[in-house]
């Protein structure tokens, strides 16, 4: 076994040479570039002849058995040293051509999308993931509208097929409506199976035939993957995130944190730990860090607990946000929002809120300015103190023309519209 270094895309971070846990052994060491050109170009020719190993002859599971998958991320031209782009690589390489990529702007869309070249690349058969970019505010949202797409494209496709079943034949059609989409060798199946629909799909004469032959890519699972930076996931665009959480689809989330905004010089986020030492926070971040992982888990507790159907009459269905915090009480998933500290274990008993007290009143008229509503006794002793404005303690006093002008039509003591000043004595 070989592992070919391409020499002209080296960027010198040395990272692998100080993760290599053969290194010491002579496996891997850092060189002078120039005095390797030759002989690594020679090497580099021939191991680009050399093909890559199918996917269904791989143990995917495997650290090994993932990194004898073809990337299809490459060459990325990020930072020297940068720990997002391995990760980036490893998901082209478990999921292939069936990716589709929602990114949100930050580093991820810098060395991903650097136009007009871009390290998104493409298998032997011409395919590869689909990427596109998003802004920090939205991505999720994005990401979640790709998704309702795909999956109405796909059902619209199933449609079609069992439409049209009697002439592309009962038997393949049963296996693109129902066949399971699981391993590799299942999505190999579907390519054959959609191979021969098309050419079926040829020879038929008809407006659903044209429309099935634009949908039948369709028919192939996709594997939707929203990817951003801890600005985007854990700060700016959180709101869409939590949406996603609640809503239970089937997205994948891949957050680049790096604790900080990287992309913008290094700021301290909602990511960063407590005490960690940042750009805005060069006395150690006050706070700690938020966890996606408990809101994540919290949203999937609140959809199990909550009912799906109608239930009989009779049946006492358990409350929804009552039974949450009852089995979460005094545990570190407790929800942030309640008023008490989540680790106080004996929480004080609830103070009741203050009685609303009458502050000024203006008497209430009905439809007809003659008559007068009536209002209960427990009011009458505010209103003559409101009207007379003889609060106790009070340096303010009215003089009469004010008080007998205040009983025929009263307003509001501090609103200044009247024309009578008062006199401070």
């Amino acid at each position: 076994m070989r592992i070919q270094v391409y020499a002209e895309d080296c960027t010198g971070c040395g990272v692998c040479v100080s993760q290599c846990p053969a290194a010491a052994k002579g496996a891997l060491k850092m060189e002078y570039r120039l005095d390797h050109a030759e002989t690594e170009d020679n090497n580099l020719k021939f191991f680009d002849t050399l093909p890559y190993k199918s996917r269904t002859q791989v143990e995917k599971a495997s650290i090994k058995g993932s990194q004898l998958i073809q990337p299809l991320f490459e060459f990325s031209g990020s930072c020297a040293g940068c720990g997002e782009t391995p990760y980036v690589k490893l998901v082209s390489q478990l999921f292939g051509d069936r990716m589709v990529v929602a990114n949100a702007t930050g580093c991820s869309s810098i060395y991903g999308g650097n136009l007009p070249s871009t390290p998104w690349a493409k298998d032997e058969n011409g395919h590869g993931p689909a990427w596109a970019n998003s802004l920090f505010e939205d991505n999720a949202e994005f990401g979640l509208g790709i998704r309702l797409s795909l999956d109405q494209r796909r059902d619209f496709a199933i449609d079609l097929v069992k439409k049209l079943s009697a002439d592309i034949g009962d038997e393949l059609a049963t296996r693109l409506v129902s066949g399971e989409q699981k391993t590799d060798a299942d999505f190999d199946r579907v390519r054959t199976d959609i191979a021969a629909l098309k050419t079926k799909l040829a020879g038929i004469q008809n407006d659903d035939a044209r429309r099935l032959e634009t949908l039948a890519d369709s028919l192939l699972k996709r594997s939707l993957w929203i990817m951003g930076g801890d600005g985007w996931a854990y700060d700016i665009g959180y709101g869409g995130l939590d949406h996603i959480f609640s809503l239970g689809r089937n997205v994948n989330i891949l957050v680049l944190d790096t604790e900080v905004y990287s992309n913008t010089g290094g700021q301290a986020s909602k990511s960063t730990s407590r005490g960690a030492i940042a750009k805005f926070a060069a006395g150690g971040k006050p706070g700690g860090k938020k966890d996606l992982g408990q809101f994540g888990i919290r949203q999937r507790l609140r959809r199990h607990h909550r009912p799906r159907r109608r239930p009989q009459p009779g049946h006492q269905s358990p409350h929804r946000s009552r039974s949450l915090r009852r089995h979460l009480a005094h545990h570190r998933l407790q929800p942030l929002h309640r008023a008490r500290h989540r680790y106080e274990q004996n929480s004080g008993p609830h103070q009741r809120r203050r009685q609303m007290r009458l502050l000024a009143d203006v008497p209430l008229h009905a439809h007809h300015r003659s008559q007068r509503q009536t209002l209960p006794p427990r009011f009458q002793k505010a209103i003559h103190a409101v009207q007379g404005f003889r609060t106790p303690g009070s340096p303010f006093r009215t003089t009469h023309a004010h008080q007998t002008r205040a009983r025929r039509t009263p307003v509001h003591p501090c609103s200044g519209r009247h024309r009578h000043e008062n006199r401070l004595l």
